[in-house]
């Protein structure tokens, strides 16, 4: 009886995996599993193109659909299976990585998945888990085994990757499939008594995982701090595409100048992202296109939750609020199986929307603006891959060659950060540093960071121009004040210039700074020079 339960349970499981989207099955594979140690530029380019061109046909064709009144197919219980199979994969994927039979590709965590960090993976977790409790709350009494093992599998996941916000979305999820497929359970949850309760819980939870990683919670504190002031500067039309990585650094630089005492100046690093899109969006485009996509997940939840008529409505909802929940705390836009799940909610409610004049004409406007930008920004995407498979196939070659293929490049190329900052940094290292000076001030319009105040400092050291290599090293050193090479690196200046006093200054403010990372080898090896250099001088 036992081996007919389990080979009638274990057929039940080969249905279900086969009964998936196939399409959803390909491009989520791409979107999670294109990654590459060896070529991670590269690889998430091309991940980024292809979800990103798969992303625009299947709205073209449903919008052209929906201009002409017509439906396409949306198979959402395939679709919904298939994102709990890719998860699973995720899952076999990672504990592989921990088992070491895949390799980690970050060495600052136990495992990454099949991306950068383990927080990504956090992110597809929290997808999952409140759609495998959705399934085991929908399936039959003797099939709900293999949803309530895949729901612990998703929890257990999350609970390793440490991510606070991948538990805070999940569980908000979970409760919000829970309460609204067992309606029951929402008059209750509405008394009074039940309001607070739940009130107490989640301020204890919130309190809990602020202390849980204090520290990390406080960066992202500096890091809205700073955003927030570039937001004043500029909050109607905001500071363009580039803006956030041409000026962010800078700004951080300028507001731990202003905030000397701080506790929050150990914990400022070199960061590419608000850590919230609702800010992220208002430096780029504006205070007004913020509260414009903060209205449209608004106005989604609403309407998600008001049509009762809706066949997957818990799901559905909890998909927006885990969205809005990463949107607060994260960087969600950024990942590409995001836009994969966004897509699918694109899709559901375009289905369900009447097929009036007004939303026609919508969905025509859509079309048409998609269909100019679309072309640019494919263009740009390629011309990246193009740069990056230029660098990696020159890389073991030699660099004339590469400078060569540059310098053809950089006609269509000039108006690219990431590509003048590759080509200033290949001249950096030919020994080309006038040209390198000249390349990262173009650079500057769209990234500046703290290595590149490092790379100029240096530039202006080779060519003897010392006052100006200490300006950017000491630029460099207010980007990120925890850090000890900027401050060596003007050590060494002034030893170059004989300047003694101002070097033996700098040597006592390395010998007696605060260390962040106290088992890291380089700051070690600076310290024991700076220490000898005061020790050679008699100064002790």
């Amino acid at each position: 009886m036992a081996s007919e339960y389990f080979l009638h349970n274990f057929k039940f499981l080969v249905s279900k995996i086969k009964n998936i989207d196939i399409f959803s099955f390909f491009i989520g594979c791409i979107a999670i599993f294109c990654f590459s140690e060896k070529h991670i530029e590269l690889s998430s380019l091309i991940n980024e193109i292809i979800t990103f061109i798969s992303v625009f046909s299947v709205l073209f064709i449903n919008l052209c659909y929906q201009i002409r009144g017509l439906h396409t197919s949306l198979y959402v219980t395939r679709i919904l299976r298939t994102i709990c199979l890719l998860g699973f994969l995720e899952v076999i994927y990672t504990l592989f990585q921990i088992i070491d039979i895949i390799p980690n590709h970050n060495h600052n965590f136990i495992f990454s998945g099949s991306f950068s960090n383990p927080t990504i993976v956090g992110i597809l977790m929290s997808f999952c888990l409140p759609t495998s409790v959705y399934f085991f709350l929908k399936s039959p009494q003797n099939k709900k085994w293999i949803w309530k093992i895949l729901s612990f599998i998703f929890l257990f996941i999350i609970l390793l990757s440490e991510s606070r916000t991948s538990l805070l979305a999940s569980q908000i999820g979970v409760a919000s499939v829970t309460i609204l497929l067992k309606r029951k359970y929402l008059k209750n949850f509405l008394s009074i008594k039940h309001l607070l309760t739940s009130s107490t819980l989640i301020i204890i939870s919130i309190i809990f995982l602020y202390f849980y990683k204090q520290n990390s919670a406080n960066g992202r504190f500096l890091i809205w701090n700073v955003s927030i002031e570039m937001i004043k500067e500029k909050p109607i039309l905001g500071w363009g595409k580039d803006g956030f990585n041409a000026n962010y650094m800078n700004f951080q630089a300028e507001y731990l100048c202003e905030h000397a005492d701080s506790a929050l100046i150990q914990l400022a690093d070199d960061t590419k992202t608000s850590f919230n899109e609702f800010l992220h969006i208002a430096i780029l485009y504006g205070i007004p296109a913020s509260l414009l996509f903060l209205c449209v997940i608004v106005f989604t939840l609403i309407h998600i939750y008001k049509n009762k008529n809706l066949e997957h409505q818990s799901v559905l909802l909890s998909y927006v609020l885990i969205l809005l929940i990463w949107c607060l705390f994260g960087y969600p836009l950024s990942i590409s199986f995001v836009w994969l799940i966004v897509l699918f909610i694109t899709l559901y409610l375009m289905r369900e929307c009447l097929n009036t004049l007004l939303y026609r004409t919508v969905c025509l406007v859509l079309l048409s603006t998609g269909s100019f930008f679309i072309p640019k920004i494919l263009s740009n995407e390629i011309a990246n891959i193009k740069r990056v498979i230029t660098k990696e196939i020159y890389v073991s070659g030699s660099d004339y060659a590469l400078c060569k293929e540059y310098e053809s490049m950089y006609k269509e190329g000039n108006k690219k950060g990431e590509f003048l900052y590759d080509y200033a940094a290949l001249m950096h290292s030919r020994g080309d540093y006038d040209k390198s000076i000249s390349l990262f001030k173009e650079c500057s319009n769209y990234i500046t960071d703290y290595n590149m105040m490092l790379l100029m400092g240096n530039n202006y050291q080779q060519i003897n121009k010392p006052d100006s290599a200490i300006l950017f090293f000491r630029r460099a050193s207010k980007m990120i004040p925890s850090r000890f090479l900027p401050l060596y690196y003007q050590l060494v200046v002034y030893q170059e210039q004989g300047e003694t006093d101002k070097a033996i200054k700098i040597a006592k403010t390395i010998v007696n700074k605060e260390q962040k990372n106290k088992d890291c080898p380089k700051v070690t090896i600076i310290i024991k020079r700076a220490r000898e250099y005061l020790n050679g001088l008699h100064i002790y």
